[in-house]
């Protein structure tokens, strides 16, 4: 398969570690424009957004509280403001109580979804 994704533009939440890090380097190499939103370590973000342009893409790294009322409505208008109209959204962000469900309170369980 010839997957390409020059012109793209993607948003990737959760892009500064881990599975979304993989994602945005991925975008980055197939040629997408990536967002690479990150909650607490900006400088992994900004490692994130130098191995895409290493590769010759655009990338920027943009804080948010994906928790917080209109932190994604915010974050969306950024990347759209630093590299227009968002085409692809990868959803990757979230935490693990490290706790049994059955056993977890609502509040734990809305704090992690």
């Amino acid at each position: 398969m010839d997957l390409q994704l020059n012109g793209k533009r993607a948003l990737v939440t959760g892009g500064s570690r881990g599975i979304g890090r993989a994602v945005c380097g991925l975008f980055g190499r197939l040629g997408a424009r990536v967002a690479v939103a990150y909650s607490r370590d900006e400088a992994a973000a900004r490692a994130t957004v130098a191995e895409i342009e290493a590769a010759g893409s655009t990338a920027v790294a943009l804080g948010a509280d994906l928790a917080g009322d209109g932190e994604a409505e915010r974050l969306f208008a950024q990347a759209e403001e630093r590299l227009g109209p968002v085409d692809v959204l990868v959803a990757n962000h979230g935490i693990w109580k490290r706790a049994a469900i059955d056993t977890m309170t609502a509040a734990e369980w809305d704090e992690m979804v």
